[in-house]
């Protein structure tokens, strides 16, 4: 029947989640093939018995621990970068609506293996910016440094414990770049990410943001309803990402959104968010963090 084909993913967005799969039962020490784990998925799906009320909030009660983060993405390595095949079109559409060429300091959480930060250095910041990324994963601080390595004048990134908190001094950068990370956080962990943000960002700064989320179409929405499954199956089977909404977590009282779009390449889509902080940071949060780094 046609909804049943409908179910069915195309080659090229079963290579897009493949990677992730791999390198999931290279971390659990799991033999099996993809296939299993995506059939149990689809009829998760489609059971009765799944959950259905509160059924977000549990899945943002899954997601992997720091530890479990560091040890999948250690693993995964260079693989992130294959995930370019659905990544690069949110990517484009963040660079054009971000002014990257009026900015003169970077900092992005979760810089990854540096493909981002390589292609902003390269492409679009001013020679005079800065750039500063943090990671979780070694593996991925190790990458990204050998990508970086022809800017060592202007950049440079660092291993991070896993807390929220970002290392710069209040209104100091003129963009937070987040790409395809949110998606891997709680939600406690994504207003405290998004608070952070809003203390560190210049006044005319610009937080930009990248995430898996829900699909806008009917291709759209049985991946991303496949990637939920999966998260919800076993998260680390898709590298402990779901599709989350970013413009959910963003208050009105304290950001301006600028531009809110979602990009789908080969039926994965893709939230793509910028926005400028408004009033004063919230001091609850900036004296929580100065007692985590007097901590």
């Amino acid at each position: 029947p046609p909804h049943r084909r409908a179910l069915r993913l195309r080659s090229h967005q079963r290579l897009a989640v493949r990677p992730l799969i791999e390198a999931a039962h290279q971390a659990t020490g799991a033999h099996c093939s993809p296939r299993p784990p995506a059939l149990q998925a689809l009829s998760l799906l489609r059971s009765r018995s799944a959950p259905s009320v509160g059924r977000y909030r549990l899945w943002t009660e899954m997601v992997l621990t720091p530890s479990q983060v560091r040890t999948f993405y250690d693993r995964f390595g260079r693989k992130q970068d294959a995930q370019a095949l659905y990544e690069n079109a949110a990517l484009d559409d963040l660079i054009a609506h971000a002014a990257f060429d009026q900015a003169d300091s970077i900092f992005e959480f979760g810089c990854g293996t540096g493909r981002l930060a390589s292609r902003l250095l390269t492409e679009h910041l001013p020679r005079s910016a800065s750039y500063f990324g943090i990671d979780i994963s070694k593996t991925m601080i190790d990458i990204s440094g050998q990508h970086i390595s022809p800017f060592a004048d202007q950049a440079e990134v660092a291993l991070s414990n896993g807390s929220m908190y970002f290392p710069l001094s209040d209104h100091s950068v003129d963009r937070v770049v987040s790409t395809y990370v949110f998606d891997l956080l709680s939600e406690t962990d994504i207003r405290k990410a998004i608070s952070e943000a809003h203390r560190v960002l210049k006044p005319n700064g610009k937080l930009c943001l990248v995430s898996l989320t829900k699909g806008n179409s009917i291709t759209s929405r049985v991946v991303s309803g496949l990637w939920s499954a999966l998260f919800y199956l076993h998260a680390p089977l898709v590298g402990g990402c779901r599709p989350i909404r970013i413009e959910s977590f963003i208050s009105r009282q304290r950001w301006s959104v600028e531009y809110c779009n979602v990009v789908t390449q080969f039926g994965v889509p893709s939230e793509v968010l910028v926005a400028n902080p408004e009033g004063t940071h919230n001091n609850a949060f900036t004296t929580d963090a100065s007692n985590r780094r007097a901590g």
